[in-house]
């Protein structure tokens, strides 16, 4: 029993497992600096930008080692330390990678020409980019705004880009990610909403491309009232193609144009009888909605109003030779409160 237990007592204690740190990094972090044999000089190959690349920051989320590295399973993994220094640079399928480059890496100039510094963007000022440099700025990657039909008459700074872009710029792990991010209201894919205006339920204002909610902003105006309709509205929902030519994508020719102020182009039942919008006064005219009927007292409705009245756009009841009588139930059965028979094109 004493030999078992003075035997025991003398095996050597297993060596502890090895971690990317024991060679390089520290332990906040794997990666260099400190690179092999302790180099910190990030103009040293071994350091480079591997600090600026592997923490979060305000332009971009960290890179992972494996974006740029095969990251071994263990310390012992073949073609880790079998090979010679320096370490094999090999993109894998993440952002960087979204590029058909024969040498995306060129070790002996010690320069990468990849996705994330502007290869396939639209005015990057400086695409390939040495490893050593200290930082990159706005531009170097992709215009300011990118030299694109999208982006004629969009203001040339960082501050313009927010409009459109608010949250890729907001959330650093949304920029430089292979997606261009549109995203002020929403969040679904494909939605209206995830460009300029609206939210994931309704593609409409509020808010509108500039963040606003207010009623009385012209972006935002009585657009949720039109699109909502309703027995409370006092009419069907009408489609946003009832006011304005609707995209088929984001870049489609007159979407964006460089002017904020959505071009009003009235179709269906709002085409009728002539209509027209006076950007000014903000007011619509000769509307089949908002028409001179007999009686109607508001026949030039303000778009920023709050709200119309039954009265607005015909008398209640119209004067002769129309029946006097204001129990429009008689031969109105709706009166307004079915939704889908008022304000339809036909005098039910």
């Amino acid at each position: 029993m004493l030999l078992t237990t003075m035997f025991g007592c003398l095996q050597p204690a297993a060596p502890p497992a090895a971690g990317c740190a024991d060679c390089h990094g520290s332990a906040a972090t794997s990666s260099p600096p400190e690179a092999l044999g302790g180099v910190t000089d990030p103009f040293s190959r071994g350091v480079g930008a591997h600090e600026s690349h592997f923490a979060p920051n305000d332009a971009f989320g960290p890179i992972a080692c494996e974006e740029c590295h095969a990251v071994p399973s263990a310390v012992d993994s073949p073609g880790h330390i079998d090979t010679s220094v320096p370490a094999e640079v090999g993109w894998s399928n993440g952002a960087i990678a979204r590029l058909d480059d024969a040498l995306p890496y060129d070790a002996s100039a010690g320069t990468c020409t990849v996705y994330c510094h502007g290869v396939g963007l639209a005015g990057a000022a400086a695409p390939t980019r040495s490893w050593t440099d200290k930082g990159v700025s706005c531009g170097d990657c992709h215009g300011i705004a990118p030299p694109t039909p999208d982006h004629d008459g969009v203001s040339r700074d960082v501050d313009g880009c927010v409009d459109c872009h608010g949250g890729g710029l907001a959330e650093p792990e949304r920029h430089s990610n292979g997606i261009v991010e549109l995203g002020l209201g929403g969040t679904e894919p494909g939605s209206c909403a995830v460009g300029c205006h609206g939210t994931d339920e309704t593609p409409a204002p509020p808010p509108d491309n500039a963040g606003n909610s207010d009623r009385g902003s012209p972006g935002v105006g009585a657009h949720e009232v039109h699109l909502a309709g309703g027995a409370s509205r006092g009419s069907v929902p009408l489609a946003c193609s009832d006011c304005h030519v609707v995209p088929a994508d984001v870049g489609a020719a007159g979407h964006l144009d460089g002017d904020d102020r959505a071009e009003v182009v009235f179709a269906g039942l709002a085409a009728q009888g002539g209509p027209t919008y006076q950007q000014g006064s903000a007011t619509c005219s000769g509307t089949y909605c908002h028409s001179a009927r007999p009686g109607g007292d508001t026949p030039e409705p303000v778009w920023t109003d709050t709200g119309i009245t039954c009265t607005a756009c015909h008398g209640n009841p119209p004067p002769d030779p129309h029946p006097s009588s204001s129990n429009c139930t008689g031969c109105h059965p709706h009166q307004g409160n079915d939704a889908e028979l008022h304000v339809d094109g036909v005098v039910e």
